[in-house]
């Protein structure tokens, strides 16, 4: 064999080689959508509670591939100021209802430049909904979440 035909083999291989290894290696999976990425929390985050877990002062790493870097700032920010957090930033209330774990359901989701919003509901009862609005943003290739606002009870007509 010619010296030629040699290095034409072996350039082949290598391209083969490196072609393949490329097939082995798996994509990094999708990054999961926002409103999922809520749910995900909510039910970590019921569940810590329901442990008698402290889920944001227990351990900022917990926390971190839920919620940005930035809210974990501000809570840290909030924690040692004189005044502390007056309720749970996450739940926007003191204490939470028995259902809250199990009935977590996610409304749709709006992403709008770069920023996601939604509406995580707490509770089984219609009549008494518990929702939040929770606003996600990208961190990261990952949603991660933002801010958390209470929002008002709807109040049905006969009610």
């Amino acid at each position: 064999m010619t010296k030629r035909f040699v290095r034409l083999i072996s350039i082949g291989f290598l391209f083969l080689a490196l072609g393949g290894a490329k097939l082995l290696v798996a994509d990094p999976a999708p990054a999961a959508k926002p409103g999922v990425v809520a749910a995900e929390f909510y039910k970590w985050y019921l569940h810590e509670l329901e442990q008698n877990h402290d889920p944001i002062s227990k351990n900022e790493r917990s926390l971190s591939p839920y919620v940005s870097a930035s809210l974990l700032r501000e809570l840290k920010r909030m924690m040692q100021s004189p005044n502390g957090i007056g309720a749970d930033y996450f739940l926007q209330a003191q204490d939470y209802l028995d259902d809250w774990p199990t009935h977590i359901s996610v409304g749709d989701t709006k992403i709008q430049s770069g920023i996601a919003t939604t509406v995580v509901t707490l509770g089984e009862s219609p009549a008494n909904p518990y929702r939040l609005a929770v606003t996600l943003q990208q961190e990261g290739g990952s949603w991660k979440i933002r801010r958390v606002k209470r929002l008002p009870r709807v109040v049905k007509s006969g009610q």
